[in-house]
């Protein structure tokens, strides 16, 4: 496919426009058009094409023998964000010419995207594949969206409680809200600036917490992308966060060793002192009773919610990253340095000097 790029980008609008359905389908199911769009930096736009398409071709618009239709539509632009995921941390390799082409040849045996790949290559005298995969796929990779838009790193990230909203945060500030069933960025939320560290929907959909470097703790109505208010309880950044159950309470952990209590009004409750170093993560038992934190000091400590006080102190060999209770909230899993993960038993906990229960051994390096 050669043309300009604003006809490029333009050619499936106008052809939804005109609800020329089998048209429409046919340019997006062509690993030649996916291959042109991309070599002129448009992968993002790209995306939005397919999610817009799923959205305005009926559903009655299936794939028959002569024609392509929705089903088919859905395999290439699963194709696509495959193919973009596997290319990604690469610079701008999607960009160089014929490289998607490749990348289709590399498919599973008899796919769509591998039949047209390889037609394009026979045709073209060179039935290599120059970038050939050294173990081809037998099955359709399970992966089911790549979410393009980020401009910086991705420092965190969460899914709503119902599956449909996915959270991350990046390393300039920003907080995205993507739709889970498409990856199309549905919401962007400004005010943090410098890292998300950590970020979590709480009770609904419609509300979110981010913690950042900067020090602040920001809640969200992610409909309206609005920033309801601030927490600036912290003196240095803010690492991990969790709410209750209810969504009523938030807890973060910070860079100044200490862990706040807060309410989603930003209204300070309580703050937990205990840690010699970095609080990395928090976590609320699934009861909202205890808190869990995990920190640099090479410790876990089990709080008391309603009275503020330590229950139980967990040692580790090394830096503690994160932590998590079982779902009665009698046991808590908790990674670390030197590749670890440990189980603790908080029925028969003492305050001190505990036991672990079990120890996994996850390869080098630490375990996040």
């Amino acid at each position: 496919v050669k043309m300009n790029s604003r006809k490029l980008r333009n050619l499936v609008y106008y052809q939804l426009a005109a609800e020329m359905w089998s048209e429409a389908c046919s340019t997006l199911c062509s690993i030649q058009y996916i291959q042109a769009m991309c070599e002129a930096s448009m992968s993002v736009q790209l995306q939005g094409l397919f999610t817009y398409a799923s959205r305005v071709i009926p559903a009655t618009f299936r794939d028959e023998e002569s024609k392509f239709g929705v089903d088919t539509v859905q395999t290439f632009y699963r194709f696509f964000i495959r193919t973009v995921q596997a290319l990604a941390a690469h610079s701008r390799m999607i960009e160089q010419p014929g490289l998607v082409i490749q990348m289709g040849a590399n498919e599973p045996k008899n796919t769509l995207p591998e039949v047209q790949a390889n037609e394009i290559l026979v045709a073209d005298g060179d039935a290599r594949v120059w970038m050939q995969a050294a173990n081809k796929a037998i099955s359709v990779s399970p992966l089911s969206a790549t979410l393009l838009g980020s401009t910086t790193t991705v420092r965190s990230s969460h899914i709503s409680a119902d599956g449909s909203l996915i959270a991350t945060g990046s390393d300039n500030g920003d907080v995205q809200v993507w739709d889970a069933e498409t990856g199309e960025s549905v919401t962007l939320l400004t005010g943090h600036t410098t890292a998300v560290n950590s970020l979590k929907f709480i009770a609904s959909t419609s509300t979110l917490v981010s913690v950042s470097s900067d020090c602040t703790a920001r809640v969200w109505d992610e409909p309206t992308a609005t920033c309801l208010c601030t927490y600036s309880g912290h003196t240095s950044p803010i690492l991990g966060l969790s709410a209750s159950p209810d969504g009523t309470l938030v807890a973060s952990g910070s860079d100044d060793n200490e862990v706040h209590l807060w309410k989603v009004d930003s209204t300070a409750v309580k703050q937990l002192r205990g840690h010699s170093a970095a609080v990395r993560a928090c976590s609320f038992s699934h009861d909202g009773k205890r808190l869990a934190t995990a920190s640099l000091d090479k410790t876990v400590r089990i709080w008391d919610v309603e009275a503020g006080t330590c229950l139980f102190v967990l040692e580790h060999i090394g830096r503690v990253y994160d932590v998590h209770f079982s779902s009665n909230s009698s046991k808590c899993i908790s990674s670390s340095s030197f590749a670890t993960c440990t189980l603790w038993d908080l029925d028969t906990a003492k305050p001190t000097e505990n036991e672990l229960e079990k120890e996994f051994k996850t390869g080098s390096g630490s375990c996040f």
